[in-house]
């Protein structure tokens, strides 16, 4: 599989940041694969509300496959806070992409 992922998190966060997000979360998921999030938004395809609502739902059949109801509860908010964040704040990493092979295309 391409190999794109910068973490769980904004680009602009700091890696160290991104480091801790995502150490973290693979506590809590397994099938949400934040690279095939990052993929999908470099090649902006699917649409971004697309891989948005897939990121959410691999998150969700995350959840679903524990049996302890603690985890459950929580991979289900992190789930909702993870997806809210990346619609609220997605799009600055979204089109930070276009903006920087725009520049990539006007140097060459």
């Amino acid at each position: 599989m391409e190999k794109i992922e910068n973490g769980l998190g904004p680009i602009w966060f700091p890696k160290w940041i991104r480091i801790i997000l995502t150490k973290f979360s693979a506590i809590f998921f397994d099938e949400a694969a934040w690279n095939k999030h990052d993929i999908g938004y470099a090649r902006k395809y699917p649409s971004r509300a697309i891989c948005d609502r897939k990121f959410f739902q691999a998150m969700i059949r995350d959840a679903s496959r524990t049996e302890i109801m603690w985890k459950i509860w929580f991979c289900l908010f992190l789930a909702s806070f993870f997806w809210a964040m990346v619609r609220m704040w997605g799009w600055i990493s979204y089109y930070e992409v276009l903006r920087k092979r725009k520049n990539e295309n006007e140097t060459v």
